[in-house]
């Protein structure tokens, strides 16, 4: 499951320390992983008296990491009664897990132990952001659509997905009931809906703004990483136009061949990975305040 290090303009514990937390992301998840398996395989994974929740590890200020089971309602006869669900395959549970470590993604892009932000509720219903993180390995690093600095100014990026071998900008199209996108050099491209076209703006001035950004951070640092740019549609067709120099146009007829090439992808995180990752985090933008916790805290030393 990708590690979402950066999340709009919200405040991310990956800031305070790249390094550790990308580590302890992967061991956290694989020991959470390990005892979970481990229970179901005994027929031990159950609920148990607070609300159905079952709580297998605590984060690094030990709190509550996530939750596994869930209630559901089910119709039995006339009359709706609550059950316990539970996964009854291996597939199943492999699904259960990765949608249980999904909100603990987003508050470690939205908090860190002193600070949090404000996070938009959407984003736990973001179909997109889910088929990132669940469907790509450890080993790659999502900004989902940062505020970042170019020439001091703030501007949303598009997305940003750090692997171990280059950076790639992706910029997402889904439009519904859209069969056909026709790209174009123009500041417009065209969408084929129920044998209608009609424009829609091209994704190329959000890519080439990101890769601004993207190359400001290279110069400044001397340092040397690959990227590219990505018109990501997996839902739609292209055409058969040929995309620009240093881009991929990804659509339903590519899209698994794009996510497996990742995900057979098996080497650990790389020190050049990393400190790109660490890099680009530090010229983004973030909204935070202090948790009320830590105001407490002030307050009574005063």
């Amino acid at each position: 499951m990708a590690q979402l290090i950066k999340l709009y303009d919200y405040i991310s514990r990956y800031e305070t320390n790249m390094y550790q937390y990308s580590s302890q992301y992967i061991r956290l998840k694989q020991d959470n992983w390990k005892k979970m398996k481990h229970l179901w395989e005994q027929g031990e994974l159950c609920p148990n008296e607070e609300g159905g929740k079952f709580i297998l590890e605590k984060d690094d200020k030990g709190k509550s990491w996530h939750r596994f089971l869930k209630k559901k309602q089910v119709e039995s006869g006339d009359q709706q009664g609550e059950v316990q669900w539970s996964p009854k395959t291996m597939i199943e549970l492999k699904q259960y897990f990765l949608n249980g470590i999904f909100p603990f993604q987003v508050k470690w892009a939205s908090t860190t132990i002193q600070k949090k932000s404000f996070i938009d509720r959407t984003i736990h219903k973001d179909q997109m952001l889910k088929m990132l993180l669940q469907r790509l390995p450890d080993t790659f690093l999502v900004m989902y659509y940062p505020v970042v600095e170019i020439k001091s100014v703030p501007v949303k990026a598009e997305i940003l997905l750090i692997g171990p071998q280059e950076v790639e900008i992706i910029s997402v199209m889904d439009f519904p009931d859209v069969t056909m996108i026709h790209p174009s050099s123009e500041s417009s491209w065209h969408v084929e809906k129920k044998e209608k076209r009609s424009k829609v703006l091209s994704p190329m001035h959000g890519l080439k703004r990101t890769e601004t950004f993207v190359r400001s951070v290279l110069h400044t640092y001397a340092i040397d990483y690959s990227f590219h740019k990505v018109v990501l549609a997996p839902s739609h067709t292209f055409d058969g136009a040929k995309p620009p120099f240093l881009t991929s146009y990804i659509d339903e007829t590519r899209f698994s061949d794009w996510l497996n090439k990742k995900r057979e992808y098996s080497a650990p995180l790389k020190h050049n990975q990393l400190k790109m990752a660490d890099l680009l985090m530090r010229h983004t933008k973030k909204i935070a305040f202090k948790r009320p916790e830590w105001e407490v805290d002030q307050t009574s030393k005063e």
